[in-house]
């Protein structure tokens, strides 16, 4: 009975990391323009931003926790779509609770006044070794 215990925990130990691991992993996508994950996190953005407009976006990849986005900011001047100097770079958080998108770290040019891209980048990298945040989810030069 005391070696059924024992070998009961054994088992338990090597199936609790791997099942853990599994859920912490996700697969990464780009979510399709239109679709309701990508009009949510770029909903988030503008949130965050205090603005209403459309961004063309750049790179966006998701898994079910984390986004991470560039994007430039499009004016709409005489019914056209235009590019203005605005441009963005989030990582972004999907809560648990109620599975909205929060933006967690993020970069505008103009504006940043307080923090550089590479501030920006630095403190992206520690969160992403802090959380085990997948590597995929960045663009390369990053």
């Amino acid at each position: 009975m005391f070696s059924t215990r024992i070998l009961a925990l054994s088992l338990l130990t090597l199936l609790i990391p791997a099942a853990s691991a599994s859920a912490q992993r996700s697969p990464i996508i780009t979510p399709p323009i239109g679709s309701a994950a990508r009009r949510s996190i770029m909903d988030a953005l503008r949130a965050h931003l205090g603005v209403e407009s459309k961004f063309q976006v750049q790179h966006l990849r998701m898994t079910r926790r984390w986004a991470y986005l560039r994007a430039g900011e499009l004016a709409d001047i005489e019914g056209e779509s235009q590019e203005t100097d605005l441009s963005v770079a989030a990582l972004l958080e999907r809560e648990t609770s109620n599975g909205r998108w929060t933006v967690v770290e993020s970069w505008t040019l103009p504006g940043e006044q307080y923090q550089s891209f590479q501030e920006f980048t630095r403190l992206v990298r520690e969160r992403q070794a802090r959380d085990t945040i997948p590597a995929g989810l960045f663009p390369p030069e990053l």
